[in-house]
């Protein structure tokens, strides 16, 4: 009897104890499943935060190129002749005098980057380019704008997305425009949603692009010179060269 007694006593006590052992198995499968749900809405949010990262990027970028390539940009400068009598001679000298204009580029951000193209013109007119190789007994000179040498210094600008699942985004872009008339563009957030956080936990996102001329560089057409004149030089138009994705700055 005392035998058959310690025996139950063992099997209920094995019994209970892989019922507790049981349990933890499947307290610890249900923490393993809420934690793989929780990982997977976590992943899901940051999979959108991306997306929404992306287009506003994109879009902010593409508002910028689809304006600066929408209309070509034409060099202008004044063009008259005079006749002068050098002192001490009494030969009448011809002189040609080119005196550069604003330019006309008749996109909306024109107050930005006209100058920009405006000192590139300037360079060419510096070469006096209308100077001929035995000018006889004309003159020519070559009156150019102020200069400021807007090449290569960076502009930036701050672009509010138009499409309204975009609201609350704010990107900054930074443009470069080079000595042939490219155009370098670097597009980050400058601004996000509260409840994305900071624009700074996205500061690794940047997106790129290049604008290049689509035609020769502006230059004077003697077909169409006019005396006495404003003239414009020939057109100049923008197109998109390339434009990546936005990726992870590594820098």
């Amino acid at each position: 009897m005392k035998e058959r007694n310690r025996k139950l006593k063992s099997q209920r006590g094995a019994s209970i104890l892989l019922a507790m052992l049981f349990l933890e198995v499947c307290m610890m499968a249900g923490a393993s499943i809420l934690m793989a749900a929780s990982s997977h809405a976590g992943k899901i949010r940051s999979n959108q935060q991306e997306q929404q990262v992306y287009l506003a990027l994109s879009s902010a970028l593409k508002m910028v190129t689809d304006d600066l390539t929408s209309v070509p940009y034409y060099g202008q400068y004044e063009y008259r002749e005079e006749i002068i009598v050098p002192q001490g001679q009494n030969l009448e000298r011809k002189s040609h005098i080119f005196t550069q204009q604003q330019g006309r580029w008749d996109c909306r951000l024109e107050e930005f980057f006209l100058p920009n193209f405006d000192a590139l013109f300037g360079e060419y007119l510096k070469k006096e380019p209308w100077r001929p190789d035995h000018p006889d007994l004309d003159q020519w000179e070559y009156v150019i704008l102020p200069e400021t040498d807007a090449r290569n210094v960076p502009r930036t600008l701050t672009i509010i997305p138009e499409l309204e699942e975009l609201s609350g985004f704010q990107v900054k872009i930074t443009v470069t425009v080079q000595n042939d008339y490219d155009m370098n563009l670097s597009a980050v957030l400058a601004e996000v949603p509260p409840e994305y956080g900071r624009a700074e936990q996205f500061g690794e996102y940047e997106m790129n692009a290049e604008l290049t001329p689509e035609d020769t560089a502006p230059h004077i057409d003697d077909g169409a010179l006019r005396k006495n004149s404003v003239n414009e030089s020939t057109s100049m138009k923008l197109r998109l060269g390339w434009i990546t994705g936005a990726e992870k700055n590594e820098e």
